[in-house]
């Protein structure tokens, strides 16, 4: 957790996913929580568990998928990704 004053210090994150790099800038990836009445921000992306090999199994969640359109095909055992574009609330 650090000072919300930081956000824009932070780097952004890649991720290579079959060849193909997904960004997300550090406003994707950290949300700003209520702590004890005063709010601080904090990553919302966390490693889980690691395998055998040595590498953690990430979870990736909320954050990512509002940047990242994120389709599931269980028929065809795969997930697909499209950049996700914010519209203005009214036109």
């Amino acid at each position: 957790m650090f000072d919300c004053s930081e956000v824009d210090d932070l780097p952004h994150l890649e991720f290579i996913v079959n060849g193909k790099k997904l960004s997300l800038s550090s406003r994707d990836y950290t949300a700003e929580i209520e702590l004890y009445g005063e709010y601080i921000c904090a990553s919302r992306i966390l490693a889980m568990g690691w395998r055998e090999n040595d590498e953690p199994d990430w979870v990736l969640g909320l954050n990512f998928m509002r940047a990242y359109y994120t389709q599931f095909d269980k028929g065809n055992h795969r997930i697909g990704f499209a950049k996700a574009y914010s519209f203005p609330k009214t036109l």
